[in-house]
């Protein structure tokens, strides 16, 4: 289920209530007003969105959202990209993807109009460099949820959408060996390695992943890479 915030909220936020009937509160971030406004006006071309509207018209939307369980096989094709623990929640053309307690971008999900989603030329509003960025899997265990919106002061402009994580591990018979444990979102960790590092149930989330790969083997360092050419590294002992 999904409400609106109270208005005693200091910044605006988003809420909805998990399976365990625990309400969650949802962050902004900078990247998913940025899509939203793109998305709308080009489902809405008559109806643009000013900064005094956009905020107000997003939250509106997503209260009336309700959660996506139940994925058919073309669906859960095209959404696999974001990781199975992310939350999708859909109200009319749009869905909504919340990863870490974020909302990190807004899809215009109509299959007739899947098309306006690409910043063609044609389509981007004024001089946008940024495309739209890609969310990796990311963990529903551990959710903080006094989290609140990471604003668009502290968000970077990140060229590379994921962090690229390396985990460095014992097997079961005692031999090293470095595992790919995939990638993660950077948005929401402001791509700054460390920070991701710190968010609760990340090192779980990897723990899973190497299990998946290679049962019985030990977690002891991660390597996390930010992009393809490494923007930034950090080696995260466990």
């Amino acid at each position: 289920m999904v409400r609106l915030p109270s208005s005693k909220s200091r910044s605006p936020q988003l809420v909805y209530t998990n399976s365990k009937g625990k309400e969650i509160l949802v962050g902004i971030t900078h990247h998913a007003r940025k899509r939203f406004r793109e998305r709308w006006e080009r489902l809405n071309p008559s109806v643009p969105l000013t900064e005094s509207t956009l905020d107000q018209t997003l939250i509106d939307s997503f209260s009336r959202a309700k959660r996506l369980e139940n994925f058919g096989r073309k669906l859960r094709t095209r959404i696999n990209r974001y990781g199975k623990d992310t939350l999708y929640f859909r109200h009319e053309q749009f869905t909504f993807v919340v990863q870490d307690a974020s909302l990190v971008t807004v899809e215009i999900s109509d299959s007739s109009k899947r098309h306006l989603n690409k910043n063609t030329p044609a389509l981007k509003r004024g001089n946008d460099p940024n495309p739209e960025a890609i969310p990796a899997p990311a963990t529903q265990s551990g959710i903080d949820a006094s989290r609140g919106e990471l604003g668009k002061e502290n968000i970077r402009n990140v060229s590379a959408p994921s962090f690229r994580l390396t985990g460095i591990v014992l097997l079961d018979d005692g031999n090293p060996k470095n595992v790919n444990l995939g990638t993660h979102e950077a948005l929401t960790s402001n791509a700054e390695p460390e920070r991701l590092a710190s968010q609760p149930g990340v090192v779980e989330l990897l723990r899973t992943r190497l299990q998946e790969k290679c049962p019985g083997a030990e977690l002891q360092a991660v390597f996390i890479a930010l992009g393809k050419k490494q923007e930034k590294t950090f080696l995260w002992r466990i």
